[in-house]
């Protein structure tokens, strides 16, 4: 029985065209968990093989039993995860974690039409905190943000660690090659960054709830 679950998880996930990265990262695991469950050193839990079912779009009942059929069928399902992460409309957080907290399903056609992002694998949820933001963003809407893109491309609301700190804030590029984080609350300045801080784009801001696009 091990031997066929087994065959099944490499057959999954060679066949999804993802990387083990890719495939961990959806399902909030470590890459190395996924490594481990594909060469059988250890076998996940139907719990994860249900999320390993959805990662990989095969069905559970296939994956899991080696009954019924093998695709998902649910191809217009788009599972995004929600990460354990506040980012701070405000002065900041000083940690950021990927841990999965629940995933939700968004139909793939909704997505399309309403937002823009440069893939689905790329998509994430996080929630964000402080009211610098205002009245764009307030605290404790969920953000739906496009991990695919890690640099200030042009004016927009981008997730950032700034010198190890966690903001949502609306970023531009100067001429002189700095970025400006700006505060849509006018209550708050805005900041050049200068060009020794440490600045990582976690990725843009593409929706939000209440219910915006950007």
């Amino acid at each position: 029985m091990k031997q066929d679950l087994t065959g099944r998880i490499q057959e999954a996930i060679e066949q999804s065209g993802k990387s083990m990265s890719a495939i961990a990262r959806e399902m909030g695991v470590t890459p190395q968990a996924v490594r481990a469950w594909k060469e059988g050193i250890s076998i996940p839990s139907f719990e994860r093989l249900d999320d390993l079912a959805r990662a990989t779009g095969k069905s559970a009942e296939w994956l899991q039993l080696g009954t019924g059929e093998k695709e998902n069928k649910q191809l217009g399902i788009v599972s995004v995860p929600l990460l354990e992460v506040r980012a701070s409309a405000g002065t900041g957080f000083l940690n950021f974690s990927e841990q999965v907290v629940r995933r939700i399903d968004f139909y793939e056609d909704w997505l399309k039409q309403n937002v823009r992002y440069t893939n689905r694998d790329n998509l994430g949820m996080i929630s964000a905190s402080g009211d610098s933001m205002e009245p764009t963003i307030n605290s404790g809407d969920i953000l739906l943000v496009d991990h695919g893109i890690n640099e200030v491309l042009y004016d927009s609301i981008y997730v950032a660690l700034v010198n190890g700190e966690l903001y949502v804030k609306r970023f531009q590029r100067t001429p002189s090659k700095t970025l400006l984080m700006i505060s849509d609350n006018k209550k708050y300045q805005s900041f050049e960054l200068k060009l020794e801080d440490e600045v990582r784009i976690i990725g843009r801001v593409a929706y939000y709830w209440t219910g915006g696009t950007l």
